[in-house]
C-alpha cells in the first residue's frame, strides 16, 4: 500500500464531527470540561515524561507523590524474568505517550489560549512519535506498511464505505479482532 494510498483511506474513516455543547444540559462535552481533561492528559504526560527520563535515561527522579505506594513487583518485563515486554519496548510505549501528549499541548495551546500554532514543533512531536513506533514495530517484527495495512482492514470492516458515527458507536470488536488477525498473518 503506497502511502498516498494509506492517507485516502484514512481520509475516508476520519470523523468530522466536533460535537460540544454550550452548557452541560446539552448532553455534550462543553469547551470547559474538554479544556479540563486535555490539561489533565497533558499534565499525567509530563509526569510519565519524567518517570521515563529517570528509568530509561538516568534523570535523577524525586517522587512528587506524598502518599506512600504499596510494594509492587513487575509481573513481566526485563527486570520480571520475562521476554515480553522487553525494556525497549516499556521506553517505547512511554514515549509514544508522552510524545502524544506533548503534540496535545501544542493543539491545546493554540485552542484554549489563544497561542498561533507551531507548526515546527508539532512536526518535530510526529517526528518523535514516529521514532517511538519504530522502535516498537522493530521489536515486534512488523514493518510500517504492515501496520497501516491491517489499521485500513480494520476501519473498513467497522466502516464500510465512509465514517459513520453509527459505526463508530456500534462495533463488532469480534469481526474487529478476526480482520486483524488474519491481517497479521
Amino acid at each position: 500500500m503506497s502511502y498516498p494510498e494509506y492517507e485516502d483511506d484514512v481520509l475516508k474513516t476520519l470523523s468530522l464531527q466536533f460535537n460540544i455543547g454550550r452548557t452541560s444540559e446539552d448532553n455534550r462535552p462543553t469547551p470547559a470540561r474538554l479544556s479540563e481533561t486535555l490539561r489533565r492528559a497533558i499534565d499525567i504526560g509530563g509526569e510519565v515524561d519524567v518517570l521515563k527520563r529517570a528509568v530509561f535515561y538516568g534523570s535523577p527522579y524525586t517522587d512528587p507523590s506524598k502518599e506512600p505506594l504499596p510494594q509492587m513487583e513487575l509481573k513481566a518485563g526485563p527486570d520480571a524474568g520475562s521476554a515480553f515486554p522487553t525494556a525497549d519496548m516499556i521506553h517505547s510505549a512511554m514515549g509514544i505517550f508522552t510524545e502524544a501528549a506533548e503534540f496535545l499541548a501544542a493543539v491545546y495551546e493554540s485552542c484554549f489560549q489563544g497561542q498561533s500554532f507551531d507548526a515546527t514543533n508539532a512536526i518535530e512531536e510526529l517526528g518523535d512519535l514516529e521514532w517511538y513506533m519504530a522502535v516498537m514495530r522493530r521489536r515486534l517484527r512488523v514493518s510500517q506498511e504492515q501496520v497501516q495495512r491491517t489499521n485500513i482492514a480494520k476501519l473498513k470492516t467497522r466502516y464500510p464505505g465512509r465514517f459513520a458515527s453509527a459505526d463508530a458507536l456500534n462495533r463488532d470488536l469480534d469481526q474487529e479482532r478476526a480482520v486483524l488477525e488474519s491481517s497479521g498473518e
